[in-house]
Parts: C-alpha cells; structure tokens; sequence
C-alpha cells in the first residue's frame, strides 16, 4: 500500500482523518476569533459590574456592542474570508449579534442571576461573571451558524492562492 506522497496525492491531516467534519477550516478559525472575542468580552463585562458597578445587562449591552464591532471585523476577514460588501453583510451580522449578545445573553443572565439570588457566599461579581460565561457559552453556537450562513452563503470564500496575492 503506498502512502499519499507518493501516490501524488496530498497527505490527508489529522482533521481531514475524522470523516471530513472539519473540512471547512473557518470553523478552527471561528474558534480563535471566538476565544479572543470571549475573553474581550467577559473582560469588559467584568469591568462594567465590578468597577464601574454597572448593572449586568447594561454592562452586557457595552461589552457585546464593543465586541460585536471587532467580531464583525475579524470573522469577516479572518475566519470566512468574505470578499462580500461591508453594506450586505453588515446588517444580518449585527442582526444575528445583536439577537444572540442581547436578547439571548440578556436571558439566560437575568435567569442565572435569578436563580443564584440566595447565594451570599459567591460574592455578586463572581455570580454575575459567571452568568455572563454561561450566556456567551449558548451564544457561540448561534453566532457560529447565523455568521456562517451571512459570510458564506452570500460570498465565496478567498481561496489561499488569491489571498496571497492580496
């Protein structure tokens, strides 16, 4: 049995070997983005409640409008490679944050935080970040399908040739 250098074919990678789920390499790459996004956004999150005592869905409101500006800038050229107009992505992206950073994080705090109420020996801070991770956390997964299906279905992707001459 020969191997697939030299049979002419390129070596199939450790990701390729597991039934093709990660072909797609924008999804690694979303989880980069996301890891930083994550860690700007709980940063900010923090900082809202536990120094400027904001209350946590208005600290919420500033860390994801904050962090949805750089995860548009960031999934659009790193993770998707959109070469798509800002003008037809902008929007359904903002959308897509907006519903997940807002609406859902906003619930899933405000249910957390609730549900957490007798707890005197967590100090509010604690809870309150905690909820926050939580909500990023059901958050990632509707980010990932709403801004795969904006940058993706919309735009062809650049292929690493014409990115490098770019």
């Amino acid at each position: 049995m020969s191997n697939s250098v030299e049979s002419g074919q390129e070596p199939q990678g450790f990701l390729a070997r597991l039934g093709g789920k990660f072909r797609d390499l924008s999804f690694l790459r979303y989880l980069l983005v996301g890891a930083f996004n994550t860690g700007l956004d709980l940063a900010l999150f923090t900082l809202g409640v536990a120094v400027f005592h904001l209350v946590p869905l208005v600290a919420n409101a500033i860390s994801t409008t904050i962090t949805m500006c750089v995860s548009y800038l960031l999934n659009r050229t790193f993770v998707f490679r959109s070469e798509q107009k800002h003008a037809k992505a902008l929007i359904p992206f903002f959308t897509v944050t907006l519903t997940s950073g807002l609406l859902i994080q906003g619930a899933v705090i405000t249910i957390i935080l609730a549900l957490t109420k007798s707890v005197t020996l967590v100090p509010y801070e604690v809870l309150a970040a905690g909820a926050k991770i939580c909500a990023i956390g059901v958050g990632l997964i509707a980010n990932y399908l709403g801004y795969r299906f904006i940058f993706t279905q919309w735009n062809k992707p650049i292929s690493d040739t014409e990115e490098s001459s770019h």
